[in-house]
């Protein structure tokens, strides 16, 4: 039997009984038979106990069944029922039904539920790729303005070496040689010279009172 997802499945286990009759009857699930649902008639008494919140139980006239709703695809399996009577004898314990139920899930439904997937997951890609744009320009433009800098302080460096200290001109001091040179004679060497204006300190009145000269002269 073909279910579509979230759908119901009805009258399973039907069973007609009497007003005086006692009986059990179950629905077991898969190959491990575990208990789906269960009811207990005694009489007009009903004692229904469903292990799972999709089974129900429906009585009507002396009828009774159980039906499943909000079917998924776990739910997938066969189910047997199993009745158990008790009164009026003889006592039974027989295997009322066996059904294989398939729940599938609608085209349409899947669609519902992969379109907002998917959608979600673009928009986390594209957002994802825009930071990334984003860091990528900043890191460019940050490593241009550091190029720039670079470049303006490696000008700059160059200017600063590139500029000469101002010098004072020096002027060459003429000295009254050759007057002197001809009162006492010519030296052999500078020391000399610088000896014999030191001894003769009366000599140095008269030096400066001679027309001056530069060396280059000499």
């Amino acid at each position: 039997m073909a279910v579509p997802w979230n759908g119901q499945v009805d009258f399973l286990c039907q069973h007609n009984f009497s007003k005086n009759s006692k009986f059990a009857l179950m629905l077991l699930k898969g190959i491990e038979k575990n208990q789906v649902c269960k009811m207990y008639a005694n009489g007009s008494d009903i004692i229904f106990d469903n292990s799972e919140v999709l089974c129900h139980l429906k009585n009507s006239s002396g009828t009774v069944s159980f039906t499943l709703s909000n079917l998924d695809i776990k739910h997938t399996n066969h189910y047997i029922c199993v009745l158990t009577n008790f009164y009026p004898p003889p006592y039974s314990n027989s295997t009322l039904s066996v059904t294989y139920i398939y729940v599938y899930e609608p085209q349409l439904e899947r669609c519902n539920i992969i379109l907002p997937l998917l959608m979600w997951i673009f928009m986390g890609i594209s957002i994802f790729l825009l930071l990334c744009c984003i860091a990528i320009l900043y890191l460019w433009i940050k490593k241009t303005q550091q190029q720039k800098c670079g470049t303006r302080n490696s000008e700059n460096n160059n200017e600063n070496n590139s500029v000469y200290m101002p010098m004072a001109p020096v002027t060459v001091t003429r000295f009254p040689v050759r007057g002197w040179i001809c009162r006492v004679g010519v030296p052999d060497s500078l020391e000399s010279l610088a000896k014999l204006v030191i001894q003769n300190d009366k000599d140095i009145t008269d030096f400066e009172k001679m027309p001056k000269m530069s060396l280059s002269h000499l």
